[in-house]
C-alpha cells in the first residue's frame, strides 16, 4: 500500500525566494486523479509573480483526465543508464518504480 494519496505542489520564483503551495495533485480510490490550485496560496504567490501553469490556465477549476501524464513529464526518465542511483538516492520502493504518482510524491 502506497503511504500518500495527495502531493502538494509547490512553487517559487527564483532560487533562495519563498515557496508557496499553489495546489494539489490528488489520486483516488478508484486510480482518478485531479489537480486544483489552492485559493491561499494562490493570493499569496500571486504576490511573488506566479501565474497559471499553461496546462491549468483556470485558477477555480478542478482538472481531472490527464493532469496525472502532465505531472509525470516531469520526472526522470526510467531509460537512463544511471536510473537506479536515482531510485537509491529517493529511497524508491522497488514495486512502485512504474508508479508515476508514487515517483512523483517522492522526488
Amino acid at each position: 500500500m502506497k503511504e500518500f494519496d495527495k502531493i502538494y505542489v509547490s512553487w517559487h520564483r527564483s532560487q533562495g525566494s519563498a515557496r508557496h503551495i499553489i495546489g494539489v495533485l490528488q489520486q483516488s480510490k478508484e486510480g482518478t486523479y485531479t489537480f486544483n490550485y489552492g485559493e491561499h496560496a494562490i493570493l499569496a504567490s500571486k504576490k511573488d509573480g506566479f501565474t497559471a501553469y499553461t496546462e491549468f490556465p483556470d485558477l477555480h477549476k478542478t482538472y481531472n483526465n490527464t493532469v496525472h501524464d502532465i505531472f509525470a513529464q516531469r520526472l526522470i526518465k526510467s531509460e537512463r543508464p544511471d536510473i537506479q542511483k536515482f531510485y537509491d538516492f529517493w529511497e524508491i520502493t522497488p514495486e512502485f518504480k512504474t508508479d508515476k504518482f508514487y515517483l512523483l510524491g517522492h522526488t
